[in-house]
């Protein structure tokens, strides 16, 4: 018997063929463009009818009304967006996702802002010869968001969490919650804008 012959293989330049691949899923059919836009009319009808009486928040702020909604402001701890309006408010927590999501962030301050003929000035408050209380770290002023400790002789900054003295004039006692007793009677523990007495070396 004549051995098996051996298997010649055969190059070739031309690429093999093509697999097919099948699926069981239906080709989508592509959504119009145009259907996907917000309409901004749309939008600013809807924000129109929530104008009326508008209440900053306190501690959490509200988001604010368009500026071409018509309302009246009440100030609960939290500017009044007349004042202070940002470009985000929903800020990303670190810089690193800042920067991955490219969204301008910036805060519009007007603070001598026309007024709703319903709202009301900022009040004016005085701090004494001793000028505004402000942090000995940051020199953030003194706002709603400041805490008291040590039978109110010590402050502590939300911005850089330092801890500043307290001054005798501007002692205050606290009570169960650790507030000030006379909270009310001073608008830079209950409003997010008021007016001072620039006094002081640090102004």
């Amino acid at each position: 018997m004549r051995p098996p012959s051996p298997k010649i293989r055969r190059h070739s330049n031309s690429p093999p063929p093509a697999k097919k691949i099948y699926s069981n899923t239906s080709p989508r059919k592509s959504s119009n463009a145009v259907e996907n836009f917000v309409n901004p009319i749309q939008v600013l009808e809807e924000d129109a009818q929530k104008g009326g009486a508008f209440k900053t928040g306190y501690p959490f702020a509200q988001l604010p009304r368009f500026v071409s909604t018509p309302t009246v402001v009440e100030d609960e701890g939290n500017c009044s967006p007349r004042f202070m309006r940002s470009t985000l408010y929903h800020v990303p927590r670190t810089s690193e996702v800042h920067r991955w999501t490219r969204l301008p962030f910036a805060v519009a301050i007007t603070p001598l802002a026309a007024l709703n003929e319903h709202e009301t000035e900022p009040l004016l408050t005085d701090f004494g010869p001793g000028g505004p209380v402000r942090c000995k770290r940051c020199d953030a002023y003194s706002c709603p968001f400041m805490e008291f400790e040590d039978e109110g002789w010590s402050l502590l900054c939300p911005f850089c969490h330092n801890y500043t003295e307290v001054r005798d004039d501007y002692h205050g006692h606290l009570d169960s919650n650790k507030k000030r007793i006379d909270r009310n009677k001073r608008p830079e523990l209950f409003l997010g804008a008021y007016e001072m007495f620039a006094l002081g070396e640090k102004v």
